[in-house]
């Protein structure tokens, strides 16, 4: 996950996406949940709850074929 984040910092995207793929979407999920407490979306808890298992299984199908 560092690996992927420290890509991701230095803007190569697709070696970001090679080392881990949920890392990409796990940041985007952290900054919807704070972008969701500071602005109350009407539906930002069933995005967020469904974010979260995408996630989980993209990290969880990255760990398996890897």
């Amino acid at each position: 996950m560092q690996r992927s984040w420290y890509s991701l910092y230095k803007g190569n995207i697709k070696e970001s996406w090679q080392y881990n793929p949920g890392g990409i979407m796990f940041l985007m999920l952290l900054i919807f949940t704070a972008l969701h407490l500071k602005f109350a979306f009407k539906h930002g808890a069933k995005f967020i709850l469904w974010g979260f298992i995408a996630t989980a299984g993209l990290m969880w199908g990255n760990f398996i074929l890897k």
